[in-house]
């Protein structure tokens, strides 16, 4: 366990492996009650799985607890006050967690990233990103796609199995989504050659 001079004085990070029914501490502090930390992870992407992070927030006369989703080449920033432990619990395969902890209290900003995608087969679906394979990458948490032309929508799991889908209208060649860290997402065109701008953005 570390004190709290060597949580204030030095920034802790950490690379954890975690395979399926699997459960691992990634950190456990003891802070002042009004010393504020700053938890930022991203999952690295070159493991097929999916995790939550159980983040138990403990002080003098209780202890809270709450669940963080975990994605392919997702991540979360999370801040909070006083100590705290933070356990992954892996729930599909295989995930590796590259985070860090420090006491500082400001966060970052993410700013957008914008990707440019050809789908140039009609009527085919392919992931909406080839970097990333349709998953949402660290640190955003929402996208809004443009085009000129029609096109659909649809988030898988990581089973492959479709949870959601949505067509774009015909005044409205976009859609913007939230997405759960468990799903990813694919697209569909309408004519060859169609171009698409992506927008990732971040919400808190």
């Amino acid at each position: 366990m570390k004190s709290p001079d060597d949580i204030q004085n030095a920034l802790i990070s950490r690379v954890v492996t975690v395979t399926t029914g699997q459960s691992q501490t990634l950190y456990r502090v003891d802070l002042p009650q009004d010393s504020r930390w700053q938890f930022v992870f991203q999952e690295t992407g070159n493991l097929v799985g999916t995790a939550n992070l159980q983040v138990k927030y403990r002080s003098r006369i209780a202890e809270l607890e709450s669940q963080v989703s975990v994605g392919r080449f997702g991540g979360e920033i999370i801040t909070g006050f006083g100590s705290v432990q933070i356990d992954a619990n892996c729930l599909f395969g295989s995930v590796e967690l590259k985070s860090f902890f420090t006491t500082q209290s400001l966060t970052i900003d993410s700013g957008a990233f914008q990707i440019q995608k050809t789908q140039q087969v009609s009527g085919n679906y392919e992931n909406l990103t080839d970097e990333f394979l349709g998953w949402t990458p660290f640190p955003f948490n929402q996208f809004c796609v443009y085009s000129n032309n029609n096109f659909t929508i649809r988030l898988l799991d990581i089973e492959d199995n479709v949870i959601f889908q949505k067509v774009s209208t015909d005044d409205e060649y976009k859609i913007e989504c939230v997405v759960p860290p468990h799903l990813y997402a694919q697209i569909k065109n309408t004519v060859a050659d169609q171009k698409y701008t992506i927008v990732y953005t971040r919400k808190d």
